[in-house]
């Protein structure tokens, strides 16, 4: 039930002593007369009698206000209120005397915090301004004590080593300059945007904030904007750089980048310049001293390799995100995918897992509905979308149909079950876990798979799956299927690593344009629960050589290896070091003798 808001309620006040003695002793309580104002308290009295303290003043009053006139100093609130009672009988706010070294920021959220608690409020505060800047004179204005750590770049500067997104909708460009503020006083030092997203002016604005606060200086932000596709032409950098700047109403960024090597018009469509001439126009805007470091966004291993050959500043910074490959619906999908099947201790960590996941550079996460996980994936999945690090459209979710539901008239009904654990109105991708059918109970039940893909071709039909597939197929009953459906299946989601690599069925069905994801990528790399475990394990000589020629670990090889197979390896971990691990994998590229010395490992052994 929605709860009820009261018309003619204009606020709630809160009562701050500002006595010496008593300083700490903070009051809540809420009004419906529009023109009571700030006040400044000798006594221990509201105006009007509505209660009464034995501590004397002088209080200072702060309103917090749904909708109230303009001159209301200090916190502003939207809030909604429910059923308030006739009374006004203020309440105690249990903030206890205030620790004197504590920061302005902390108090602030302990006194909101205590207002939720004491409510009864009906949601959360959306926006929270502090305006008065002599509220809390004994509060220095210094911020978290958190210090993201720096990383030196190969120019000499550094750059912090977490950054603060900020590609959005339009709803989030409104609420940009609030959120660079919120995202300072939290800690963060590096804040990262470009043309394209259409908020330069909004996060200029929240940069001119935090320094005219006091919060920093501007040498103590990183800002790293892009070069827009349309604006490759060596002439056109600087100018749109100048530009850039304009809009963030700054003398220069920290770090500029070319945001893709693919340049096009205006219009959108291909101009074919050279990204080599675009760099000479970023080393300009260097020289200018209009950008301290330059870099680029997107670009393969083929491409830096070109770039450090004919640049004469290389650039500092590769900013990745997980390239894609399309089905044969059309579709894309990212080439490496965050596995999630795990232990229930896995479970419980899931929420947390997909957060980490997403921030590291993971779009694509896989899960069934076997694996009891569902919800967490889902709650983790509006967390990120909720702090707009992502929209729902740039992640890739894929799960599957359990055994026990392979009946025609069982499959969609089980995708909607999914699609209400995950909170998501569509999966990108519904896969059938198995060919094999059974009943609830385990047993057998003899299910034809192409009755269940008829159940999947209607899932798509209706949207509820952008894409469909198949799981632990082999390469007669793939055969079978394509002749019997309508639509083919776009992927086939097989165990694939270096003790089993399923050279035959891998080829066979990219051979039907049928992209295979591969499970227990890692193979024996990793410890399991058997009591035999085949080579190659991780400090395998063949393996760490390669290793050590890329300068990455042999789980990484690993993963390149079925990458540069055209494979989509599913890497589980819900490890946050180990996540960050697994996607760092697209700065190198195997040779194809180092893709036949692991694929030389093969031994047909399987895990599952």
């Amino acid at each position: 039930m929605e709860p009820e808001v009261i018309d003619d309620f204009f606020g709630v006040y809160l009562l701050y002593n500002i006595n010496p003695k008593y300083k700490g002793r903070t009051y809540i309580g809420y009004t419906r007369d529009p023109n009571r104002r700030i006040m400044q308290h000798n006594r221990g009295t509201w105006a009007g009698g509505a209660w009464k303290t034995s501590n004397r003043g002088p209080w200072k009053m702060v309103m917090i206000v749904h909708g109230f006139p303009n001159n209301i100093s200090a916190l502003r609130f939207e809030w909604a209120w429910q059923n308030p009672t006739t009374t006004i009988r203020l309440q105690h706010l249990n903030l206890k005397k205030i620790p004197r070294k504590e920061t302005e920021y902390k108090f602030k959220l302990r006194v909101l915090s205590e207002m939720l608690r004491v409510g009864p409020w009906c949601r959360l505060p959306l926006l929270i301004r502090w305006l008065e800047e002599d509220f809390y004179e004994d509060f220095p204005v210094t911020m978290s004590s958190v210090e993201v750590p720096k990383i030196t770049l190969n120019d000499g500067n550094q750059i912090p080593s977490l950054a603060l997104g900020t590609y959005g909708s339009d709803r989030d460009r409104a609420r940009m300059r609030q959120a660079i503020n919120w995202a300072v006083e939290a800690g963060y030092r590096h804040i990262d945007t470009a043309s394209m997203y259409r908020n330069e002016v909004e996060i200029g604005q929240g940069i001119a904030d935090v320094v005219n606060k006091g919060l920093v200086k501007r040498e103590d932000l990183f800002v790293t904007t892009k070069l827009g596709h349309d604006k490759h032409a060596e002439q056109l950098v600087v100018p749109a750089l100048r530009e850039s700047l304009s809009r963030l109403g700054l003398d220069y960024v920290d770090l500029y980048l070319i945001h893709s090597p693919v340049s096009t018009t205006a219009d959108g469509d291909p101009s074919h310049i050279d990204y080599l001439e675009t760099w000479q126009g970023m080393e300009e805007a260097k020289s200018l001293g209009l950008a301290k470091s330059i870099g680029v966004s997107n670009f393969n291993t083929e491409q830096i390799d070109r770039l450090l050959a004919y640049s004469h500043f290389p650039p500092a910074v590769n900013q990745i995100e997980v390239p894609k490959i399309a089905l044969n619906d059309g579709n894309q999908i990212p080439i490496l995918a965050l596995g999630t099947y795990g232990s229930a201790n896995d479970r419980a960590k899931m929420r947390q897992a997909i957060n980490w996941a997403v921030e590291a550079g993971y779009r694509h996460i896989d899960t069934a509905s076997i694996y009891g996980n569902e919800v967490e994936i889902g709650q983790g999945i509006a967390d990120v979308v909720n702090k707009s690090l992502v929209k729902r459209e740039d992640l890739f979710v894929t799960t599957k149909l359990w055994d026990d539901k392979h009946a025609k008239d069982q499959v969609v009904p089980a995708l909607r079950e999914s699609l209400s654990r995950l909170g998501l109105d569509y999966v990108d991708l519904y896969l059938i876990h198995s060919p094999e059918s059974a009943t609830a109970d385990g047993t057998p039940s003899n299910i034809d798979y192409l009755e269940t893909w008829q159940g999947m071709e209607e899932a798509k039909r209706l949207g509820l799956a952008k894409s469909i597939g198949v799981s632990n197929f082999n390469i007669e009953q793939i055969d079978r299927l394509l002749v019997n459906s309508s639509i083919p299946p776009a992927v086939n989601q097989i165990e694939v690593h270096p003790s089993r690599t399923q050279t035959q069925l891998v080829a066979h069905n990219q051979e039907h344009q049928i992209v295979v994801m591969a499970y227990s990528p890692f193979g024996f790399l990793v410890s399991r629960n058997q009591t035999y475990s085949a080579p190659p394990r991780a400090d395998d000589p063949a393996l760490m050589k390669i290793a050590q020629k890329y300068g990455k670990t042999p789980g990484q090889v690993v993963l390149r290896y079925l990458i540069d197979r055209g494979t989509i390896p599913i890497p589980k971990s819900t490890d946050q070091n180990r996540q960050r691990e697994n996607i760092d994998v697209f700065d190198f590229k195997l040779t194809y003798d180092e893709i036949e010395t692991i694929n030389n490992f093969n031994s047909n052994t399987n895990i599952l």
